[in-house]
């Protein structure tokens, strides 16, 4: 069992080579062989004597290994039938805290807090008592789940020893103060941090670990020169077998044990576009003996291309080979995110008429010397032996929708050429849905669909992409049968069945409300309905600011009662949002004004009383004021719809100022400036 899985293939010995199955299964499958005896041989003919043998040979660690298998790739459904084995198994040991720290363990590395509580009450329940390592596999579930309260109160547990009888408590290890202070460093809380540090250091606990968390805790919060303080003092500290050659003292070469602090503080340097610290941080690390590794260097050409500095990045690269450490398709992925991270505004179609001399910006130049930067890396890197994988592909497909002129032909091309070359497949999903976005985003329905057929597996943010491409292709009907389609596992895949997001509900919602008409504003109904009762989804605040700009603009919402009685609904669920102070009172008292003058009789008699001649359209002063009676049903959150520059009719120029319309509040959380991809990948 334990050779099995050191491998990552298991061989048959036949033609093909390798069999379908992983090393997991294949040790599952010898333990299932140890317990029920079925093809182990045996020595004697008495079967007694084989029962006998047989249970002396169930021990824990058999168990526990085949369970940290399945856990570490995580199949937590295969670790439920090796635990559900384990107990119903007579001669086998009794569950402890070691097979309960793995399940929570593997539950905390999934972010899954409902099933990491859930075991924590089968070990209660089961009268199991958590050590050590228990407690430390909770610590650690729970900051993986972003749950430090949690994290906390099970370290407190674990270390508060004041007062009554607490020998039955397990003691506290350096891993367990660790694990704490890794919760403390993800938060950014560098004070609560140095606070437990300083009692590590004081106890004698402290080691290259502790540096390195602390340092990240120092980044994360944005304390760089508290980061060098500590790595000024604690570098090597703690490192007895490591010396400053790069060696241990007996051994092979290893790693610095502070590579990873080094590293993050080089990280965080280039992420707050800090570039010359960031090379002081890189030569610092080689005066003190701690050599760069593959990591290091990403860091520093990732900063690099963020500043702008393609060729020396491309230098460092050189640079890098020269030094023995291999650029990896990290390494590249970095260094290509990192041009292509900052898009330019996309082209107005009043722009386009006007010529090119008056919106070919520099930015719109530079970041089509960036895309031209991309492919090339992309060459170099498959001359190197480095494999491109999805990330690569999309990236650089994503630069190519969004450089002006769109490139969309050239992506298709790539995306199929390294697809017949074996080395990154069109079925990919994240591949797939950049080519969606791409398309979609260029008023390419037809190269949209394509890209959607061609997924092999399509999940719920490939079916949003191609809903968004749909809808800005005019193309609803096609979104709302695809999207019936998917929930349902109808499609012509027969796949599996998606489960919707609030995302996908806002698309079609939007889109459907942006129509105008009767008709599509009950199929809005309908589907807000769906989407709570259904799915039991709860709309965001951009769903609900949709609705509201359709109903305060004049559009297909606030006609008639059923319209009236939907927008009420929104306005209740909206209760239950995270708005800023002061936002939701404000649409609700207008909403409310609005309703009481299309169902009262007095506005009828009387319109002069409310403002309202008969030449004018029903205008809230704070709706007007911050533009929301001028937004298009919200639908500018999705990408404005098909760019005029791909045959629509031209726009009025009245049409053209409402679009530059800005919701205040949209805009100050950037949803606006955003495309359906923001919460897409």
């Amino acid at each position: 069992v334990k050779r099995l899985n050191l491998h990552s293939s298991i061989d048959d010995g036949g033609t093909n080579g390798i069999v379908s199955t992983t090393p997991a299964d294949a040790s599952f499958g010898v333990l299932q062989r140890l317990v029920t005896g079925v093809g182990v041989r045996r020595s004697g003919t008495v079967k007694d004597k084989y029962a006998q043998a047989a249970a002396q040979h169930l021990d824990e660690r058999d168990f526990s290994m085949v369970l940290n298998a399945f856990v570490s790739t995580g199949r937590m459904d295969m670790a439920h039938r090796v635990v559900a084995l384990q107990e119903r198994t007579e001669t086998a040991p009794p569950l402890s805290p070691v097979a309960y720290s793995i399940m929570i363990k593997g539950y905390g590395k999934l972010r899954d807090a409902n099933n990491v509580e859930m075991m924590l009450s089968h070990a209660k329940s089961n009268g199991v008592t958590p050590d050590t390592v228990m407690y430390n596999s909770l610590i650690d579930a729970y900051v993986n789940c972003d749950m430090i309260y949690e994290a906390k109160k099970a370290f407190t547990a674990l270390t508060g020893r004041n007062g009554g009888d607490m020998s039955s408590m397990p003691t506290p290890d350096i891993r367990s103060y660790n694990t704490m202070l890794k919760g403390f460093a993800q938060n950014g809380d560098l004070g609560k941090a140095l606070e437990l540090s300083r009692l590590m250091d004081s106890s004698g606990l402290w080691n290259e670990v502790t540096t390195n968390t602390l340092v990240k805790a120092a980044v994360v919060a944005r304390e760089f020169d508290a980061a060098e303080d500590i790595l000024s003092r604690f570098t090597g500290r703690h490192s007895s077998s490591f010396s400053a050659t790069g060696k241990k003292k007996r051994g092979k070469k290893q790693q610095h044990p502070n590579i990873e602090a080094y590293t993050e503080l080089i990280d965080g340097y280039g992420k707050a576009k800090m570039l010359d610290r960031a090379l002081d941080a890189f030569k610092l690390m080689r005066q003190r003996g701690v050599n760069p590794n593959a990591y290091s260097y990403t860091c520093l050409v990732s900063a690099m291309a963020r500043s702008g500095k393609i060729e020396e990045a491309e230098k460092l690269l050189g640079a890098m080979e020269s030094a023995g450490v291999r650029p990896t398709v990290v390494t590249y992925n970095s260094f290509i995110s990192a041009m292509l991270g900052n898009a330019p505004p996309p082209v107005s179609t009043a722009d386009v008429e006007l010529g090119p001399e008056n919106f070919i910006s520099d930015e719109h130049t530079l970041y089509n010397e960036r895309i031209v930067d991309s492919l090339r890396l992309l060459s170099r890197m498959t001359k190197s032996d480095v494999r491109p994988n999805a990330l690569t592909v999309s990236t650089i497909v994503d630069g190519l929708g969004k450089c002006f002129p769109p490139r969309i032909e050239q992506a298709k091309w790539i995306v199929a050429k390294l697809d017949q070359d074996g080395k990154v497949s069109c079925q990919d999903k994240r591949v797939g849905t950049a080519l969606i976005h791409a398309c979609g985003d260029n008023g390419d329905f037809q190269g949209s669909l394509e890209a959607f057929s061609s997924i092999a597996e399509p999940d719920t943010i490939a079916l949003n992409a191609f809903l968004d491409a749909c809808c800005k292709c005019d193309e609803v009907k096609t979104a709302l049968k695809t999207f019936d389609q998917a929930i349902s596992g109808a499609g012509k895949k027969k796949s599996k069945a998606l489960r919707p997001d609030v995302i996908s509900y806002t698309i079609l919602i939007s889109a459907l409300l942006k129509m105008g008409t009767s008709p599509a504003s009950d199929r809005a109904h309908v589907l807000y309905e769906e989407m709570k009762s259904l799915w039991g989804i709860k709309p965001d605040i951009a769903l609900v600011d949709i609705v509201l700009s359709s109903m305060v603009g004049g559009g297909s919402l606030g006609l008639d009662d059923k319209d009236i009685r939907f927008t009420r609904e929104v306005l209740r669920d909206a209760e239950g949002l995270n708005w800023a102070p002061g936002q939701l009172d404000a649409r609700m008292k207008e909403v409310r004004f609005l309703l009481f003058g299309r169902t009262s009789e007095v506005w009828k008699n009387n319109e002069a009383a409310f403002g309202l001649e008969p030449s004018q359209e029903a205008v809230d002063p704070l709706f007007e004021r911050k533009g929301w009676n001028k937004v298009d049903s919200g639908f500018r959150l999705w990408g404005g719809g098909l760019d005029k520059r791909f045959g629509k009719k031209k726009q009025t120029k009245s049409e053209e100022e409402e679009v530059a319309v800005v919701d205040e509040f949209l805009e100050s959380h950037g949803w606006n400036d955003v495309d359906s991809g923001f919460r897409l990948f």
